[in-house]
């Protein structure tokens, strides 16, 4: 069987993995390969509700999340932030509280108390 031959479901699931491991720019390179794996990226709402904000995440990564929140509609939500993550109240603050809004579609938290 060709990687082609695959069903949707099944690459979904796969570039999902993916995105836990690397993070969002992993979909990137993806909707470069072809046509057929740009069409599962763009109509798969849950590679999209992955957030991961840590340290190191830059100030484009930022700017780009909320079209990601978009993307992932109202989809289930994997919500990761590092405690080495540095909120920036006049820039970040309002990415934190469109995350919040959204709470009630967290299937998995890993927030700082602090």
């Amino acid at each position: 069987m060709h990687v082609l031959e695959l069903p949707h479901e099944i690459l979904a699931y796969a570039f999902e993995c993916g995105v836990h491991g690397v993070g969002i720019s992993f979909l990137y390179p993806l909707c470069l390969t072809c046509r057929s794996w740009k069409e599962i990226v763009q109509d798969t709402p849950q590679l999209w509700g992955i957030f991961d904000l840590s340290s190191k995440t830059s100030k484009t990564r930022l700017r780009r999340i909320p079209d990601q929140i978009a993307r992932a509609k109202a989809t289930s939500l994997w919500v990761s932030i590092d405690t080495g993550f540095q909120l920036h109240i006049d820039t970040d603050n309002s990415i934190v509280e469109q995350l919040l809004l959204l709470a009630s579609n967290w299937v998995y938290a890993d927030i700082p108390v602090s």
